[in-house]
């Protein structure tokens, strides 16, 4: 029969029509035997009294019988119904203060979160239960803890929230072995308010805490270590990067991490600084692609690799200072902060090698491309392990070929079945969508898309030397791979490649000595195989001049540029041509001005972009066109810049 009921009232439970008479015969079920019986009635109530006033009397009645009921479970629910109860403070205050006095941790829970409720529906009901919630913050139930610590900080908040004295913070720390993850969360996060008087209570803090950090969840250890931050400061400051080095290891610890904790992982390293990502050099094996990462956070992953191999700037003066410091504590002997530079020296081969293999993965090459040339611009050492490789992937898959037969496992499952130059890859479960099976959240260093796996080696290599972090990259190392790029087959190549490619030349390859030859023969082959009249200066370009004054590409000329079909691979020529006539004004004055008289002929955009451009060389004398320290390179690299010459498109 109960049960009979009980299956009624859950159906009544899920409508809202006819709500008096679903509730108010419901109401006398509260004095059933059954305890389910009565916990799915006050459930009814709790959710249906709001919008049935008149039915409040008789509930709240019934109510107070129930939070007197032998069973705990019965308490539980009609003191959590009756703090919800709308103008029923005055009759709710002593049941919750009798009820965190209860015997079972459960109904003081349900009391503790039922002051929560009060200053929604009551003012200052609460005020009388701080006390009594402060005193169950020590109780051996780590749930209770925690509903009073959050109820206490949310009823407080007016005044700055949960006080923590020295007595509760020596409780907690104690105690957090006992603690579930979710509450030691919370715990680390509010023991972040306390200031403690000396440096002897911060080293016995951290002392008791210190287990945490050698846990593997990287939630516990991001906690552990706001608060290890927070601790740490005066003559203690050096103990950060000791707990760094200490969380390191167990956050990288070797194993079949699932890709959302290495995702967490990788998250919580970026957020460290700079500073830090030193000590997670020993465990850049971790930080290396696998096949169930998927391709999002494949990418995050090798765009973040490349700065374990840069020296901290703070590894000095923090070694230094735990030299010179007193007092130890057991963090520091564990993982010593005098060896957490030495490190990115020994491991930047190794991080070159790794990213090296990525580029052989089409959706991965970009990134590595980047993160290789990163490495070269902060370890000059390694600069030449780093432009072969990148120059072989230009010279083999200059023309936008992709694959061959690398046999690498792919990223996300499927397997790299490459038959030659030309055929795509499949990558990820065996189909080609390739990787769609990562992580779509999040664009990792820079704010490039992610690569694409139809990127040719041209276009990636090229878009690599766009970024400006590149500028301590050495100029042999760039003019190596600017040559190398001048020297594929710029005609075949798309025209978001060829734009990347031209805004390269335009940033850095004023210093090369064929760039001009070679922007002339792209500049004469565009689909007409002809330009207009120029002016002198003709031999220099090794074209032939008709009779009527017309100018025609050079013998060597075999084929067209499609790509400068496109309005954007125009722009990018002019303003290449344009930016590397301030250094070699005598080999592309009559190119520039050829670029010009097409687009002021073109109209639109190109034409506004050819006036500007005019305006930049006549009025400035190109300065709005320069990079500082582009001009200072070239300059070291013997680079003319010869601004008196005029350039008037005829």
């Amino acid at each position: 029969m109960h049960l009979i009921m009980q299956w009624q009232l859950c159906q009544l439970m899920n409508t809202d029509s006819d709500e008096p008479r679903i509730v108010q015969p419901s109401i006398k079920l509260l004095s059933s035997h059954q305890p389910l019986t009565r916990i799915v009635v006050m459930t009814l109530v709790q959710r249906h009294v709001g919008r049935n006033p008149d039915i409040m009397p008789q509930a709240t009645n019934a109510l107070l019988k129930c939070a007197v009921d032998p069973n705990p479970a019965v308490r539980r629910a009609a003191v959590s119904t009756l703090a919800r109860m709308p103008d029923s403070g005055d009759i709710t205050q002593p049941v919750i203060a009798a009820a965190l006095r209860d015997p079972h941790p459960s109904v003081q829970r349900a009391a503790a979160v039922a002051c929560r409720v009060f200053p929604r529906t009551t003012q200052n009901c609460h005020i009388d239960h701080i006390d009594e919630l402060y005193r169950l913050i020590r109780s051996d139930d780590a749930l209770l803890v925690h509903a009073c610590l959050t109820t206490l900080d949310v009823i407080l908040a007016a005044e700055g929230g949960v006080v923590i004295n020295r007595a509760m913070v020596r409780h907690l720390s104690s105690r957090s072995r006992s603690l579930p993850d979710a509450v030691l969360v919370d715990v680390l996060r509010l023991l972040c308010r306390y200031q403690p008087a000396s440096d002897e209570e911060r080293l016995a803090v951290m002392n008791r805490l210190d287990w945490v950090l050698a846990s593997p969840r990287p939630h516990l250890i991001e906690a552990a270590l706001e608060l290890f931050f927070h601790l740490c400061s005066g003559d203690l400051s050096h103990l950060r990067a000791d707990a760094v080095s200490r969380a390191a290891g167990a956050l990288c610890s070797p194993g079949n991490s699932p890709r959302e904790w290495r995702w967490a992982v990788l998250q919580l390293v970026r957020s460290l600084g700079t500073e830090h990502h030193a000590a997670f050099a020993p465990h850049y094996r971790y930080f290396i692609p696998r096949p169930s990462d998927g391709e999002t956070l494949s990418v995050q992953m090798i765009q973040f690799l490349w700065r374990l191999t840069v020296p901290s700037t703070a590894s000095a003066t923090t070694a230094a200072a735990a030299a010179s410091a007193s007092t130890a504590s057991p963090v520091s002997r564990a993982s010593p902060v005098s060896s957490a530079a030495a490190p990115a020296a020994t491991v930047a081969p190794a991080v070159v090698r790794e990213l090296t293999t990525c580029l052989t993965s089409p959706p991965l090459r970009e990134s590595a491309a980047q993160s290789l040339l990163r490495v070269a611009a902060h370890r000059p050492e390694l600069a030449a392990a780093v432009v072969e490789p990148l120059c072989r992937l230009v010279k083999d898959d200059g023309g936008g070929n992709i694959g061959g037969n690398t046999g690498r496992n792919g990223i996300g499952g499927g397997n790299a079945v490459g038959n030659g130059l030309g055929n795509n890859i499949g990558y990820g479960n065996g189909n080609s969508d390739g990787f769609r099976d990562g992580f779509r959240s999040g664009v990792g260093d820079g704010a490039s898309d992610l690569p694409s796996s139809a990127q040719s080696g041209a276009a990636v290599v090229a878009g690599a030397l766009n970024h400006s972090d590149l500028a301590p990259l050495s100029s042999a190392a760039r003019r190596r791979l600017l040559s190398t790029l001048l020297s594929s087959d710029l005609e075949s190549l798309p025209a978001h490649a060829l734009c990347r490619l031209l805004e390269a030349l335009g940033r850095w390859g004023g210093a090369l000595p064929t760039v001009a030859a070679r922007l002339r023969r792209l500049a004469h082959s565009g689909e007409s195989g002809e330009v207009r009249r120029m002016s002198d200066n003709h031999g220099a370009l090794g074209c032939v001049v008709d009779d009527v004054g017309s100018i025609s590409p050079p013998s060597c000329i075999t084929k067209n540029c499609t790509a400068l079909r496109a309005p954007s691979v125009r722009l990018a020529l002019l303003e290449t041509v344009a930016r590397l006539f301030i250094y070699r004004p005598a080999e592309l004055q009559i190119t520039l001005g050829v670029l010009m008289e097409r687009a002021i002929s073109e109209g639109g955009e190109v034409a506004a972009t050819a006036a500007r451009l005019y305006a930049a060389l006549q009025v400035t004398e190109g300065r709005e066109l320069m990079d500082g320290e582009r001009e200072e390179d070239e300059r070291e690299e013997g680079g003319e810049r010869t601004p008196s010459v005029s350039v008037t498109p005829t």
